[in-house]
């Protein structure tokens, strides 16, 4: 018979132990609150308890009627350090209050923040105990850490500040889940103990917590894509004013970002494959290098195929022509009515974004076009962290 190794047991410090003893008991009382909750929800009576999930945006405030003076505006101004309290309205759906932490602005822009633990004991070692007594602030689940654009992280209300030495400590925390740093001696006690078996509810408290975090994500990119969509609509309105000899313009506005006018050739499309505009939404970087002025770029989009509607939906493609550098990276494109700045469609660049392939639209808008395409244009976007 084989000799089996002897297994080994190691012994956890008292104060692990302890820990893990208290944060289960949070846990059981938790599943029980939430079970009732559950219950209380299948009733009549639930609906009774339907509030407003979010804070008004601040030009509506105006219309809150007596409520206005209880109502009080965002924290815009976003500092490492803080603990926030976000607006319902930035992860729907989520049935938990919010509290991040924001642990630094350094991916191009974007904010990284942590969750914090609905808890009052770290459940593992990437959960720190911020030194707050105070309930919702007492950990940080640093393990819980995502990119977030700005925007987001400005729909919220600073609840507390981290002092300079209490964020080195948080950041150091961060270093040792995140790429394995030694955990500097006098934080060990001050972070939770570790995961060791796989029945651990730990496991399954992660699992939920990283869903929150994954939420806000997801509605921070949806929202994101609205409000370039708002952006853009109107850059492509203004730059269709501009009354100048200079066929491309760029409105450095938005942080980052700016739209580019492509040069229409001085021969017009036939009326076969007639031309339409190309604006580019794309890096300011990208604008300032490629398209520093002058005429600007010759960049135009020549039809392929009529606006038509199949039993798909809306369908389109046009060839795009030209100086093709100032769309390294895009991916897709949307079709913008010029004079109102509406988006009417949208669609994707294939062959090596030389072609764009309209895939989704407002059929009632792009009707009165089928004959005129002259209104619209096809603006590319080019993603930030393209690489050119």
């Amino acid at each position: 018979m084989a000799v089996l190794p002897k297994p080994t047991v190691s012994a956890r410090p008292s104060w692990q132990r302890e820990r893990l003893c208290r944060w289960l008991r949070e846990w059981s009382l938790w599943e029980s609150l939430r079970s009732d909750r559950a219950d209380a929800a299948a009733s009549p009576a639930a609906s009774l308890a339907a509030l407003p999930a979010a804070l008004p945006p601040e030009h509506e405030l105006a219309s809150a009627g007596p409520l206005r003076e209880h109502l009080r505006p965002y924290d815009e101004a976003v500092a490492v350090g803080q603990i926030r309290l976000l607006s319902a309205d930035c992860a729907p759906g989520v049935d938990e209050v919010v509290l991040v932490y924001v642990l630094s602005d350094w991916d191009a822009g974007d904010v990284l923040i942590a969750k914090l633990s609905p808890f009052a004991e770290p459940a593992t070692p990437g959960e720190w105990l911020t030194g707050f007594s105070e309930p919702l602030v007492r950990v940080i689940s640093l393990w819980n850490a995502v990119n977030v654009p700005p925007d987001v992280v400005r729909r919220s209300w600073v609840a507390a500040e981290l002092s300079a030495e209490r964020q080195a400590d948080a950041w150091a925390v961060f270093r040792h889940i995140a790429v394995g740093l030694d955990l500097p001696s006098h934080l060990v006690e001050q972070v939770g103990p570790p995961i060791v078996h796989p029945g651990d509810p730990r496991i399954v408290y992660q699992r939920e917590q990283s869903a929150v975090m994954l939420a806000l994500q997801d509605a921070a990119a949806e929202r994101g894509d609205r409000l370039d969509r708002q952006a853009i609509g109107e850059a492509v309105r203004r730059l269709r004013l501009v009354q100048a000899p200079a066929a491309a313009a760029a409105f450095p506005e938005w942080p980052g970002r700016t739209a580019v006018r492509g040069a229409m050739p001085l021969a017009a499309g036939t009326p076969e494959q007639p031309l339409c505009e190309v604006i580019v939404w794309c890096p300011a970087s990208t604008a300032a290098d490629l398209a520093p002025g002058g005429a600007g770029p010759r960049l135009f989009a020549r039809l392929l195929d009529d606006i038509q509607l199949t039993a798909e939906g809306p369908y389109a493609s046009w060839q795009l022509e030209g100086d093709l550098r100032l769309l390294a990276g895009a991916a897709r494109f949307l079709l913008i009515e010029a004079e109102s700045g509406d988006c009417v469609g949208e669609g994707t660049l294939v062959e090596g974004g030389t072609q764009a392939i309209l895939t989704a639209g407002d059929w009632s808008r792009l009707k009165p076009h089928i004959h005129d395409i002259a209104g619209l244009a096809v603006v590319p976007v080019v993603p930030s962290e393209a690489a050119l």
